[in-house]
């Protein structure tokens, strides 16, 4: 039995490439712009995708690529997947672009930029990982008010820019900066943090002949949207963080009118308008707007037609807001354009007494740099450590001047170096990792898949490396004659213990899995109290352990000892729900219905006693699912619909 809603969404089942909206499966065009529809994607819904992300539903879809939200299995973490589509996983430019997004992204650290966590490629499809946002984009809000009022211009334009300045001093040019690319999150106080997303088309430069330009053309938007694309942009130019510039001007501009700084009937007159225009004032374009003019006129510098008449960082847009319209903002003024010349200096006379000092220094420099390896959790010789450092700087050096083959060389030879290196082949795993970044951008398929299988292997290495040396010190505590010597490194390896054991999950190696729980166990039942909360933990890790080797009796055992521990443990606790939201989920799964809804019913009991509203939303959305295949449409729409409403808060 289905839901009236449910056959409403069901019914929908195609999309707009241009405007985003669903439509029935039997139209072929919009009718609001002519788009083409595409079918939307709903065979992952209900999945568990690259074996940690359970898909739940789809937060939109592009002719790229299609974005679910989903939930991380084991850090209990909402996100957004992005997922690349199948047929153009071929598609050497539509992989670089994709790429080129989860790069640019994931390189970034900001309050005010969407933060990527994962990406690879799983079976046969691209995908990364990326904050799930819950919030209106400025383009929604413009479409319901029209323009917003001065203060809230300024506060989304001192994040925007905050933003901006973080990704400009990484390297990063966005390039296609438009409202609706700006996500703006409600916080509990009642102001909105935005986030600034879609990193598609970052750091992407063309080659010289447009070849690579004309290419991309076909996967959708170029280098740009044309109400918001700077000059240079418009006429074929490479781009750089004024660009940017540009775009937040044209932006700002219709968030404080309601209309776009510059518009054509069709995108080649709106181009040419960007070339060879200004904009009418403010009051030109509405005479009811009272925005101050310290404000316009910073719109306005931001859209001169030459770069150098344009602010030079957004620092400096910050530093000229109006001074009471908005925060204190430290006083900062960057030229990223600057270029300093060194200062000259004149060679220091040489004292004949110095060449002993010299040749001293020579001597002990020799010895440190050939023969001294360092220490053991770093060893190498500083000469091969500097040789490392020295062709990793030019490999970045040519990458951000778009010389990639000379970068991929660069890269080649700081492989070879990391042999001399023993620091747990970090340095080795980091080269690997920019090795894929530049043969991405060569579209080099064969070698971005050789190198990630590089880095895979690497990891696994590095993971048995780690079960055999914690195995080790396990196995060394179980005798009564170890124990008093051994049992302090023992316990103190309790979290790599845990952090091991996810590792090992993820990489689906349960036996080595297995083995280090059961040696856990056996180490931690000894050293601790019977009803210490920590050996709930491994009993709970070894019943996930067991429930993907399809052990059920023994999973269920391993669940229910970790329940009864956290309940006895800590009661109307964290743990003792999650413990109990565990073995429901457990029962549910193996169709024990009447017991399953006893923990469930017990743990949504607990949690709302809480303050943790994301495990209530789980308590809520399991026994929601408990209904729904009894076939109780009803409670489970009231369960599902309370779970979305304690989200939202």
């Amino acid at each position: 039995m289905v839901d009236h809603e449910t056959r409403k969404q069901q019914s929908l089942s195609k999309f707009c490439i241009k405007c985003g909206d669903k439509f029935a499966s039997g139209m072929s065009k919009c009718p609001k712009d002519g788009g083409e529809l595409m079918e939307l994607r709903q065979d992952m819904i209900g999945t568990t995708f690259a074996k940690k992300y359970q898909i739940t539903s789809i937060l939109g879809e592009g002719g790229m690529s299609v974005v679910y939200k989903a939930r991380h299995k084991y850090m209990e973490r909402v996100v957004a997947v992005k997922v690349l589509h199948k047929h153009l996983i071929a598609d050497a430019v539509a992989l670089q672009r994709f790429q080129q997004e989860s790069q640019a992204a994931s390189s970034l650290s900001h309050p005010n930029i969407v933060t990527v966590y994962d990406f690879g490629i799983e079976e046969g499809q691209a995908f990364f990982v990326m904050d799930c946002l819950e919030g209106p984009t400025l383009q929604d809000i413009l479409e319901k008010q029209e323009r917003i009022a001065p203060p809230e211009a300024i506060s989304i334009l001192v994040q925007l820019c905050d933003g901006l300045e973080h990704a400009h001093r990484k390297g990063i040019v966005h390039r296609d900066l438009k409202p609706s690319n700006l996500v703006l999150m409600p916080q509990e106080n009642g102001s909105q943090l935005l986030k600034i997303v879609d990193f598609g088309i970052a750091k992407l430069m063309p080659s010289e002949d447009g070849k690579t330009r004309q290419a991309l053309t076909q996967t959708g938007e170029v280098f740009g949207s044309p109400l918001f694309m700077s000059p240079e942009q418009c006429m074929g130019r490479a781009p750089d963080l004024r660009s940017d510039i540009y775009s937040v001007g044209c932006l700002m501009y219709e968030a404080l009118t309601g209309v776009p700084p510059l518009m054509g009937d069709t995108s080649f007159e709106t181009m040419t308008k960007h070339v060879n225009e200004m904009p009418i004032t403010f009051k030109q374009a509405n005479a009811d707007l009272n925005i101050p003019p310290a404000l316009e006129a910073v719109v306005f510098r931001c859209l001169q037609k030459d770069p150098e008449d344009r602010y030079q960082s957004a620092a400096e847009i910050i530093n000229d807001l109006p001074a009471t319209e908005r925060p204190a903002i430290r006083n900062i003024t960057i030229h990223p354009l600057a270029q300093m010349k060194p200062a000259q200096k004149k060679p220091a006379f040489v004292f004949p007494t110095t060449i002993v000092l010299a040749l001293t220094i020579t001597a002990v420099s020799s010895y440190y740099l050939f023969f001294w390896k360092g220490p053991l959790s770093d060893n190498g010789t500083p000469y091969h450590k500097f040789r490392w450092n020295v062709y990793m700087t030019l490999a970045d050096t040519s990458a951000k001047a778009d010389h990639n083959q000379d970068a991929a060389k660069y890269l080649l030879e700081a492989e070879k170096e990391t042999k001399f290196i023993s620091d747990r082949q970090e340095k080795y795993l980091k080269t690997l990792a920019q090795q894929a970044e530049i043969f991405g951008r060569l579209a080099d398929t064969e070698k971005v898949e050789a190198v990630t299988l590089k880095i895979a292997e690497v990891k696994k290495d590095r993971a048995l490396g780690d079960f055999d040396r914690l195995l080790k010190i396990l196995d060394s505590a179980k005798t009564a004659s170890a124990m008093n010597k051994n049992m302090n490194d023992a316990v103190v390896n309790l979290n790599n213990v845990k952090e091991l054991s996810a590792t090992l999950h993820e990489d689906g190696m349960f036996s080595q899995e297995e083995d280090l729980l059961l040696a856990a166990t056996e180490v931690y039942k000894r050293a601790l109290p019977p009803n210490d909360a920590q050996i709930g933990d491994i009993d709970s890790a070894l019943g996930r352990c067991y429930e993907s080797q399809q052990k059920m009796d023994l999973a269920g055992e391993c669940f229910r000892a970790a329940n009864e521990i956290y309940q006895k443990a800590a009661p109307n606790s964290v743990k003792s729900t999650r413990g109990l939201l565990e073995l429901g989920i457990f029962e549910k799964d193996q169709s024990h219905w009447d017991t399953s809804k006893q923990f469930l019913t017990g743990a949504l009991e607990q949690a709302r006693k809480l303050p943790d509203k994301q495990l209530l939303s789980q308590c809520l959305n399991a026994y929601g699912d408990w209904f729904r295949q009894q076939n109780k449409t009803k409670e489970a729409k009231e369960l599902f619909d309370e779970a979305k409403a304690v989200t939202r808060k």
